[in-house]
């Protein structure tokens, strides 16, 4: 099976895991369907050791990692894609913040520090998000995130 099948079936069975793809494949397409499978970063295999290193942790830490190049050539085409109104005005001020840092790739500590909000608060904050635009996890956030302009 490849990575994408894979991300699937891991996240399906145990879904805190975190995924972080590490592959040759500098493919914008692929690279999409990794984040909307659940992975929570795309990393080539040329990165260096210290690079590596930090893109787990920030994984771990519940960021979103996307190396520069893919990240480069996906950013224009997710800014292509309209907003919903309607869900956005669903959402509270405080939610939309959220939801911009954890586009910006923002781990539940940073957001909280940044906010003055506990870590429980934030986590609370992320699970309505999640309910009012039906996704199913921070990386979906993020995704949503960059789609509709918030970042």
């Amino acid at each position: 099976m490849d990575g994408l099948e894979a991300t699937r079936i891991i996240l399906s069975r145990w879904p805190t895991c975190k995924v972080l793809i590490l592959t040759t494949f500098n493919d914008d397409e692929y690279a999409l369907e990794a984040l909307k499978s659940g992975a929570c970063g795309y990393m080539l295999k040329d990165a260096d050791t210290s690079e590596l290193i930090r893109s787990i942790r920030s994984c771990l830490e519940g960021g979103l990692v996307l190396e520069g190049q893919v990240a480069a050539n996906i950013m224009p085409k997710l800014m292509k894609q309209p907003v919903q109104e309607k869900v956005l005005e669903s959402l509270t001020p405080r939610e939309l913040d959220i939801i911009c840092r954890i586009g910006e790739g923002r781990s539940n500590r940073e957001i909280s520090d940044e906010l003055a909000l506990s870590v429980g608060t934030v986590k609370n904050h992320i699970s309505m998000i999640l309910d009012k635009l039906e996704l199913r996890d921070r990386t979906q956030i993020a995704i949503y995130a960059i789609r509709h302009g918030l970042v």
